[in-house]
């Protein structure tokens, strides 16, 4: 950028084109975000329609969340970084459709807003390394008014105390979007606190989290989209 116009560009990081699809971007997620220390992270959803293809293999793209630093290098500090067979950028993994990616910079942490299918709709605090489950488990159905526990179909054996739980469990589903961590002079009695869109309910949402999850839920808009 210069001068308010954009000049020039550079690619720091894509996909390998074996993991390009033709599916529609239903759950594509794309959300980036950056920390204090120089890392870009970035949100990628399912491959698309219902297919659960590559969300728990990390030699796949699929419903993680990447980090790299904003160089397009990879950390060495990445849960993964230097395994074999591993895509190094992996960050999370187990997502379906991350909606919003916000980093903390009121304690250092990154955040992230997930879809389900019939509920399930998330908040969470993304942990470097951790499974968020999908398509193992949600607190959710799927489309069609079955349980989401696919790991038997998938031939995927797991425990769940290995799954990271959701943070904020939003069911009935919100459909919650993108969402800001707030920090302004305007509002300082919601300094730190996560204002998130929603899709199907229409409205602007509050949040009030830490550590053990939801403290205060407040609609703050309503009919406005």
């Amino acid at each position: 950028m210069r001068d308010g116009r954009w000049v020039d560009q550079e690619t720091i990081w894509e996909a390998q084109k074996e993991f390009y699809t033709v599916f529609t971007d239903v759950a594509a997620g794309g959300r980036l975000a950056f920390d204090d220390r120089g890392h870009l992270y970035m949100s990628v959803g399912a491959e698309g329609g219902s297919t659960f293809n590559g969300i728990q293999d990390l030699s796949t793209p699929y419903g993680k969340v990447h980090r790299i630093y904003d160089d397009g290098s990879i950390p060495a500090e990445n849960p993964f970084y230097g395994q074999e067979d591993i895509i190094a950028s992996i960050y999370t993994y187990g997502h379906r459709s991350p909606q919003g990616l916000e980093f903390n910079y009121f304690n250092g942490e990154l955040y992230g807003t997930e879809h389900g299918p019939r509920g399930g709709d998330e908040i969470n605090h993304l942990i470097p390394g951790r499974n968020y489950g999908w398509p193992l488990t949600s607190l959710c159905m799927d489309y069609d008014g079955t349980r989401v526990e696919y790991g038997r179909e998938l031939g995927i054996t797991f425990e769940l105390a290995d799954i990271e739980q959701a943070g904020v469990d939003l069911t009935p589903s919100l459909a919650v979007s993108g969402f800001v961590i707030m920090d302004s002079g305007q509002f300082p009695q919601w300094q730190g606190h996560l204002l998130a869109g929603s899709l199907k309910a229409r409205s602007l949402f509050r949040f009030v989290i830490d550590k053990n999850g939801l403290i205060h839920r407040e609609n703050l808009l309503k009919g406005f989209a």
